[in-house]
């Protein structure tokens, strides 16, 4: 009787070890894992999976890889979790992680004179901000579109734009666009040559430009034939990896700037020299009367410069518009900027 009341007792712990055996809890699948640069999405495999079941968001997917191509998804926040399925049982999901799939790489920036116009992507929200080169003060807004208009107090200046694109608050790209108002000339006689890294679209006065140049990994060449079809003041944008904007004035007279426009003082008068093929030098009230022009040559005093860094020991430049008139013709400004 001993011994079968022994068999019973051991036959029972057997069954109850292998109940716990088969309802044993396995672990969903580990170091669950978004690349936003691949947009592939990975995970640890699971010893003995036969598949796993990919939730993104109520979208179920059987797969029998631990990796997942995201690359056709809009930029987005996704939740996601995977399990795993091995023969006659699975494990449990994972804990649900939430990714934010990032599609925008750059937004393109251009202007008219008048507003900033950009790319709108679906559902974004933007910060814009503003400074004048070289300054420490900043301005932001939130534009409620994807076009900001220009104030005037930014017409005669050189101005840095930072525009911030997010979607469910989450950042997708920053921008920059060079805004300068401040003119340079153009001459029908040659191609114009404009510096910006990796450029990819021409606008002309806010209107896109469909050839007629040439895109080199450094700069963009407007080619003379383009040129000609546009007369006077020209605001010409060019977008890529930063944008940059330039207000061009293009004329047959040349009046040309030999020196570089930006200096830097050291203690000493700064000279810009001209050639100024009949085009009068009229700026009386600039640097303080401390300056001379002799024969197209600009001397501008070194008291001047003392006396400004003196009076404002913070200031890091000068810029100034220095204007040239023929006579019973048109005026040219020319924008001279001396860093201290």
């Amino acid at each position: 009787m001993k011994k079968i009341t022994l068999l019973i007792s051991l036959l029972g712990v057997l069954l109850l070890v292998g109940c716990h055996s088969q309802n044993q809890i396995i672990a969903g699948p580990k170091n669950v894992y978004y690349d936003n640069d691949t947009f592939i999405l990975s995970w640890d495999s699971v010893e003995g999976a036969i598949e796993y079941e990919l939730v993104i968001n109520d979208e179920k997917h059987r797969l029998t890889t631990t990796s997942f191509d995201l690359k056709d998804y809009d930029h987005g926040v996704y939740r996601i979790k995977v399990k795993a399925f091995l023969t006659n049982k699975e494990s449990i999901y994972t804990s649900t992680h939430s990714f934010f799939v990032n599609k925008v790489t750059h937004v393109y920036m251009y202007t008219d004179k008048n507003k900033i116009y950009w790319n709108a992507i679906t559902d974004a929200t933007y910060v814009l901000s503003y400074q004048e080169m070289f300054s420490q003060v900043v301005t932001n807004l939130q534009p409620k579109t994807n076009e900001f208009k220009i104030p005037d107090e930014l017409k005669d200046k050189n101005t840095l734009i930072t525009l911030k694109t997010y979607y469910d608050k989450q950042l997708l790209v920053t921008s920059t666009l060079e805004l300068n108002f401040n003119m340079v000339l153009g001459f029908y006689e040659s191609d114009y040559e404009i510096e910006v890294s990796d450029p990819k679209e021409i606008y002309i006065n806010g209107v896109l430009v469909e050839e007629g140049f040439s895109l080199m990994p450094n700069k963009v060449i407007l080619s003379k034939e383009l040129i000609a079809a546009y007369r006077g003041e020209t605001q010409v944008s060019v977008t890529g990896d930063s944008n940059i904007s330039h207000n061009i004035y293009f004329t047959n007279e040349i009046l040309v700037l030999l020196t570089d426009k930006t200096q830097t003082y050291q203690g000493e008068d700064i000279v810009y020299e001209f050639i100024l093929n009949g085009f009068d030098f009229v700026s009386e009230a600039v640097f303080d009367g401390m300056f001379t022009f002799e024969d197209g040559t600009l001397t501008i005093q070194k008291e001047y410069f003392e006396t400004i860094k003196e009076f404002n020991p913070n200031k890091t430049f000068i810029g100034v518009n220095v204007v040239f008139k023929k006579p019973q013709e048109h005026t040219i400004l020319v924008y001279l900027e001396i860093l201290l």
